[in-house]
């Protein structure tokens, strides 16, 4: 009996496993809000920001009009506490934005929505209204063999163009105490905030017009206890930050 019960249990995993479908995820038809959150353990005026975003999480319409990231910046790390999540990509990231004119300062908390700079959140606005992306079609596909390998594929008129893909992992659920600085004796609590980047130049196919393509592996990730992940893949073109297509969505 007990063999019998063995074998139908290790049948059963084997066929989930079979069944298991490649994740594929597309940049859809709608308008997005692409909205950034450049923030940092350090600041003490970053944690309302964070809880306000965290509070999307239960959006209806997450991850096809709306799409909000939290990205930590590293210039807040001298003052008495070293943010985990912080990267000097981001802060880069959010100091170019300003040096081409799509934000008027560079601090924290700071928010971008749809590549341009937006200050209502401090006076209680709402996010600005979605717009569609100027970007064609995005696709990620996970391999098929691996759950850490995607490809990309971008498909647009325009061959013209040098296409850098941005890959994000978003943690949630994700609690820190904070032992120095300004957030000293805190327990913060963090939602969408990227704990895994990396990013890369799109090739061009020489046999189909209009078509992108990279293989991207999913980034390392900083090592914290978090209840959920979901994955952001967005593009830019040339030197401008501004998102010309995006596709996320939630992680098995």
């Amino acid at each position: 009996m007990f063999r019998s019960i063995y074998l139908f249990l290790s049948l059963s995993v084997a066929v989930s496993v079979v069944a298991a479908e490649p994740l594929v995820i597309q940049s859809g038809s709608k308008a997005v809000q692409f909205v950034e959150l450049y923030t940092s353990q350090g600041c003490s005026s970053c944690p309302p920001a964070e809880s306000w975003m965290n509070k999307l999480v239960d959006h209806e319409s997450l991850w096809t009009e709306l799409i909000p990231l939290n990205l930590h910046v590293d210039y807040w790390d001298y003052i008495g506490w070293k943010d985990p999540f912080a990267r000097k990509v981001f802060s880069s990231r959010q100091r170019t934005y300003n040096r081409v004119g799509l934000t008027h300062n560079v601090a924290t908390p700071g928010f971008v929505v749809n590549g341009r700079g937006w200050n209502g959140w401090f006076i209680g606005q709402d996010i600005p209204k979605a717009r569609p992306m100027p970007g064609g079609q995005l696709t990620v596909i996970q391999d098929a063999s691996s759950h850490t390998d995607y490809q990309l594929r971008y498909e647009a008129g325009d061959d013209d163009q040098k296409l850098t893909a941005h890959m994000a992992v978003l943690g949630f659920g994700i609690e820190m105490a904070i032992a120095n600085g300004e957030n000293g004796g805190r327990l913060l609590k963090h939602d969408f905030v990227v704990v895994g980047y990396s990013q890369a130049v799109l090739e061009h196919s020489t046999q189909l017009k209009g078509l992108w393509h990279k293989d991207m592996r999913v980034p390392d990730q900083v090592g914290v206890e978090m209840r959920r992940q979901a994955l952001v893949v967005w593009l830019t073109q040339g030197s401008n930050p501004s998102p010309v297509q995006v596709a996320a969505a939630w992680l098995p």
